[in-house]
């Protein structure tokens, strides 16, 4: 069986979905993807992603206010296939370039450096060094 996409095995276009159903599993991370990768997206996929998770607008309802450049109307089935589109894009770029997983790590790298420096019974020359190997991991 093929995807309607030429050159691309059925199973290989089901697992991408799952890779991405993995990757952008919690609001949070979907969010953090729209910011980093949205803007590498066609304006369809993106504009059915806005219109579902920041509008928090059903399929139906993205169906019925959704008016392309040329007054072309899109089905909820349509609305699915951008939203599911745009998911594996956003997936795949994060598979590549790691933003998100970056992104993560440095704000836990600084929120423990903002708690260390907040702890005021460390030695000073142990702060010191805690700061600097903290430092290095940025």
């Amino acid at each position: 069986m093929v995807d309607s996409r030429p050159g691309r095995p059925f199973n290989e276009a089901v697992t991408r979905r799952k890779s991405a159903a993995a990757i952008l599993s919690d609001p949070e991370r979907i969010g953090l993807a729209m910011d980093f990768y949205a803007p590498l997206l066609t304006d369809r996929c993106r504009r059915a992603l806005e219109l579902h998770f920041e509008e928090d607008l059903s399929l139906a309802e993205i169906a019925a206010r959704w008016k392309d450049a040329r007054g072309g109307k899109i089905t909820r089935q349509g609305a699915q296939r951008h939203i599911q589109r745009g998911l594996s894009e956003m997936a795949e770029l994060e598979k590549q370039l790691g933003l998100i997983r970056r992104h993560i790590k440095t704000r836990s790298l600084l929120l423990d450096l903002s708690r260390r420096l907040r702890d005021r019974s460390a030695s000073p020359a142990r702060a010191s060094a805690e700061l600097a190997r903290l430092a290095e991991s940025l």
